[in-house]
């Protein structure tokens, strides 16, 4: 199974796509800006690609 796939079977008002390798539990945020995301002692990169969409539901 992809993480396109895995991506879609979650809750979408709860996980967030920030790249090609990475969904996000927005409840585990820490904090993030326009380039990335952190969740505890990580700092995720979000893809150009991925980014209005990120940022759109972060908003939310």
């Amino acid at each position: 199974m992809n993480l396109k796939a895995i991506h879609e079977l979650l809750p979408s008002r709860i996980f967030i796509r920030a790249n090609r390798s990475y969904i996000v539990n927005k409840d585990q945020i820490n904090s993030f800006n326009s380039n990335d995301v952190f969740i505890g002692n990580y700092e995720i990169g979000i893809s150009n690609s991925y980014r209005d969409a990120f940022l759109r539901e972060l908003k939310h």
